[in-house]
């Protein structure tokens, strides 16, 4: 009996499960592409498959982007208070005062109908279909079932070879770029062994075609033919480029056979992805308050992250797979041209009637809890006018502190400050203006 402990592990793990199941759908949205592109197309499906399917995918995650927003331009109304608050224990670390401050804080975000992790859980939902689209677009063949289907005819070939498993694991072993892959078929399905071959092969280069032809000479035809199909499908660039292969190899290659155009082409790829992911994070960052609030604890991680991030994508796309890079240039465009019509849509609505839609959810939350209600309006307006008010109060103050100085200043003559008859003269003033 064949035990499959893997499989058993995704059964009895509900995140192994969910994690594997958002591969499986990208993965078919994915194949669903590709095969449409098939149709029309001879050569360079899988490049532009990743740059549809980025597309899509992140047409679909318009909704949660939205969400956001809104929370981050709730957010520009609500920071200022938390900020107060912070400002105002910002010395007390006693129990008492801990305590009294997050109440202060709960009681702010409460009234807008919102929470500290308003903005932070549409991310956090974002991030694993994020993560399982990197891990679809590193191992295509696993995912999409068209792109699978090419490799079937050479792995039956090998696998009736006698001997194949210390064979494919030794070719594996004498390439430095295929070690990370580590080859192992003992105590693995016939499926699974085919998966890691189907990845072994997907991340092969040129010369590794030859050995793998000397390992298995009777089966040179079809190896011949599964290279060539894949280096059609995964050309990119009027065939100047191949998707499965990074830009660090690939501009190696080229500038040993002096072939400059496919140097700058390799080149562009990782160079692109850090100008247009700065770009993203730029006007992401120009719709945050959070950015420009230097009372924000967030402020200046956030300024670091726009200045590290797109060295990251640099680094990322020069050392990984050219689909990789096709990725980030497609996700990062797109978030520029999407964030410039949400932006251009969120600054039409009222930051009123986003807390009047937040305390109706939190109104409904209470009633099926059977508690009273809240009723609170104008609520974000009430703050603006308090805001104002404290600030209109403030001017007058020290308007009238200022006027006050001047004025006993005027006549103290050469009296020492501090001394009596600079007490005498201020008592003298201060009688005279108030008519005593």
């Amino acid at each position: 009996m064949d035990f499959n402990f893997s499989g058993a592990l995704i059964a009895f793990n509900p995140f192994s499960a969910l994690w594997e199941g958002i591969k499986q759908v990208l993965g078919w949205i994915m194949n669903v592409i590709y095969l449409f592109l098939d149709l029309f197309m001879n050569q360079g499906m899988i490049g532009w498959s990743i740059i549809l399917f980025t597309i899509i995918i992140y047409t679909l995650l318009i909704p949660l982007t939205i969400k956001q927003q809104r929370s981050l331009k709730l957010n520009s109304v609500v920071q200022p208070e938390i900020n107060a608050i912070t400002k105002k224990y910002k010395n007390k670390k006693d129990n008492e005062s801990m305590i009294k401050q997050n109440e202060e804080m709960q009681a702010v975000y409460k009234k807008y109908g919102t929470s500290p992790t308003g903005g932070c859980l549409v991310s956090f939902l974002q991030l694993p279909i994020m993560l399982a689209l990197y891990r679809v677009l590193y191992n295509i063949p696993k995912y999409v079932a068209g792109v699978r289907n090419i490799y079937n005819e050479l792995i039956d070939g090998i696998m009736k070879t006698s001997n194949h498993d210390q064979i494919i694991n030794d070719l594996v072993s004498s390439q430095a770029h295929l070690r990370t892959l580590a080859y192992q078929a003992e105590g693995l399905s016939k499926s699974q062994v085919a998966t890691e071959m189907r990845e072994i092969f997907y991340n092969f280069r040129s010369a590794d075609w030859g050995l793998l032809a000397e390992k298995f000479p009777k089966l040179t035809n079809v190896i011949d033919s599964t290279h060539q199909t894949m280096d059609k499908v995964n050309s990119f660039a009027f065939g100047t480029l191949n998707i499965a292969n990074p830009p660090s190899q690939t501009i190696s290659e080229a500038a040993s056979n002096g072939k400059w155009l496919i140097v700058v082409m390799a080149a562009l790829i990782p160079i692109l992805a850090g100008v247009f992911s700065w770009l993203s994070m730029k006007v992401g960052n120009d719709n945050s308050s959070a950015v420009n609030d230097s009372e924000n604890p967030m402020a200046s991680s956030l300024k670091m992250t726009t200045a590290i991030m797109p060295l990251i994508s640099v680094f990322f796309c020069y050392s990984l797979p050219i689909g990789i890079g096709l990725y980030w240039i497609a996700s990062s465009l797109y978030r520029i041209v999407s964030q410039y019509f949400i932006s251009k849509k969120m600054s039409k609505v009222d930051v009123n009637d986003i807390v009047k839609e937040n305390l109706e959810k939190y109104n409904k939350k209470l009633e099926k809890k059977g508690l009273p209600p809240q009723n609170i309006k104008n609520i974000a307006t009430a703050s603006v006018k308090n805001t104002g008010m404290d600030q209109k109060r403030r001017e007058e103050r020290d308007k009238s502190i200022q006027a006050s100085t001047e004025y006993y200043n005027q006549s103290s003559g050469s009296a020492k400050p501090g001394s009596l008859k600079a007490k005498a003269n201020m008592v003298q003033q201060y009688n005279e203006k108030h008519k005593k």
